[in-house]
C-alpha cells in the first residue's frame, strides 16, 4: 500500500495522507516528479513504458513517479531514476526546471546533465520496457506519430535544449 501526502495548491503539505488509489478531494493535490536527463550531445534519455502499465502502455516518455508520504520531491526524483532505469543521480547534478499543477497532481520537473551508458541500465520491468538516447528532433517525430507522451512543458524544454539554454 503506497501512501501519499496531500498538498495545497501552493505546494504546502496539509498534514493529510491518503492511499494511492483513493480519490483526491478538490483543492488537494499529490506530488509527482518528472526527470529529464540530457547528455553532453544534447540527447535526452527517454524510456518506453511497460506494455502492462494501466496508464499509457508502450508510450515513450521521461522518468516519472509519485512521491510517497514523508519523501521530499528531490529525493523522490533521484529514487525514481534509480528504481526505473538504474541510474545514480546526486543532489548536486539535478536542478528544478518547473513546478505546475495538472488535475489533482503537483508536478516538479527536474533536469539532469549526465552521461549514461544505456547498456548498463537495470530496468524496472513492471514500469519500463526500453530506454534510449534521442535528439530533440527524434522526440518531435515520436510526438507526431503519437508514440511519445505530450507533456505540457515539452516544447519549452525541447526549445531550451535546441538553443543551449538549459542551466544544468
Amino acid at each position: 500500500m503506497e501512501l501519499w501526502d496531500l498538498y495545497n495548491a501552493d505546494g504546502s503539505k496539509t498534514g493529510n495522507v491518503i492511499e494511492r488509489d483513493n480519490s483526491i478531494e478538490e483543492g488537494y493535490y499529490h506530488l509527482a516528479v518528472e526527470v529529464w536527463i540530457v547528455n553532453s550531445n544534447s540527447q535526452i534519455l527517454i524510456q518506453k513504458r511497460s506494455k502492462n502499465k494501466k496508464t499509457l502502455p508502450n508510450i515513450w516518455g521521461m522518468t516519472t513517479g509519485c512521491i510517497v508520504s514523508g519523501e521530499e520531491s528531490l529525493d523522490g526524483a533521484i529514487r525514481e531514476a534509480k528504481e526505473e532505469i538504474g541510474i545514480d543521480i546526486s543532489k548536486d547534478e539535478i536542478k528544478i526546471f518547473r513546478s505546475m499543477i495538472h488535475g489533482d497532481t503537483l508536478w516538479d520537473v527536474y533536469l539532469v546533465k549526465k552521461e549514461y551508458d544505456v547498456s548498463n541500465a537495470i530496468l524496472q520491468k513492471e514500469e519500463v520496457s526500453d530506454i534510449k538516447w534521442v535528439s530533440t528532433g527524434e522526440i518531435r517525430q515520436l510526438l507526431k506519430e503519437g508514440l511519445f507522451f505530450e507533456y505540457p512543458e515539452i516544447y519549452d524544454l525541447l526549445s531550451d535544449i535546441d538553443n543551449g539554454d538549459l542551466n544544468i
